[in-house]
């Protein structure tokens, strides 16, 4: 791969991708700021320190909308298992409700699936409920790559 040549928009420079990944639970995908003060002075040693400019808004409300497909949390706001998603290379008309794996957001973990019909075979694996780092202790994530496997290894012989 040439890393100046190349983008993960493109597909990978192989026949085949298998993305196995959690999906439905929570995960942050913004967050709600507003403005805070730009300079303060201490009272402890009369110094100026200098504040950020906006900051999370803990007490932000979603709209009533907003409410029923999303999660607000001192300012961060999560997709939920209620959230309609567009499914990557679908009908764009058509969604899911569906969530990220409670790190990366839906839309991100289906990237791959922007590959299919560009030289590359792509085919997905959700897992409900599999966390992102925890995927890995996942029986059923397991047991999905021993049934790969021995598909590929029937295949061959």
């Amino acid at each position: 791969i040439k890393p100046l040549s190349s983008s993960s928009v493109d597909p990978p420079p192989v026949k085949r991708v298998i993305a196995i990944y959690g999906t439905n639970l929570d995960t942050e995908v913004a967050g709600a700021y507003c403005r805070n003060p730009v300079v303060k002075l201490s009272s402890s040693d009369n110094k100026f320190m200098i504040k950020p400019l906006h900051i999370l808004d803990e007490n932000a409300k979603l709209t009533r909308i907003g409410g029923q497909t999303h999660v607000i949390k001192k300012g961060i706001i999560s997709e939920t298992s209620k959230t309609p998603q567009r499914i990557v290379g679908g009908d764009p008309s058509k969604r899911v409700n569906t969530s990220g794996d409670g790190t990366v957001p839906y839309r991100s973990l289906q990237h791959s699936r922007s590959w299919k019909g560009k030289g590359c075979d792509v085919t997905v694996h959700e897992i409900d409920k599999a966390e992102h780092r925890e995927i890995l202790n996942d029986e059923r994530f397991h047991r999905l790559v021993l049934g790969i496997v021995q598909y590929d290894i029937a295949k061959v012989h």
